[in-house]
């Protein structure tokens, strides 16, 4: 499964630019600027909503482009199940979940 996640100290955000295509591809229209803040929000701490195939879409063919303000948006694999998103200052990174006795419930790439 792939997901966007945030590799920069700051706050997971999409480029106007971005969130228009977004919101175009997934059949919403036109947005302004306050509107493309609003919908990076949506997804700064809704993880599930990460792995949205429009999404992901998006900042595969936007590259660098497709990060906001001080994001750098970046598409990585992860497993369906057995792992979380840990956000030091911003930076996202996965790992994998740990069961009652220490040990991982999953391989993270």
């Amino acid at each position: 499964m792939k997901i966007v996640i945030n590799r920069e100290v700051g706050t997971f955000s999409l480029s106007d630019e971005a969130a228009r295509r977004y919101l175009r591809m997934s059949g919403r229209g036109e947005i302004d600027s306050e509107s493309s803040a609003t919908l990076s929000r949506q997804f700064v701490h809704q993880y599930a909503r990460r792995s949205d195939p429009v999404l992901v879409e998006v900042v595969k063919k936007m590259g660098p482009s497709a990060s906001g303000g001080d994001a750098c948006l970046e598409v990585v694999d992860v497993p369906a199940t057995g792992w979380h998103l840990l956000d030091v200052c911003g930076i996202e990174c996965v790992v994998p979940d740990v069961d009652a006795h220490g040990t991982s419930t999953s391989q993270v790439r």
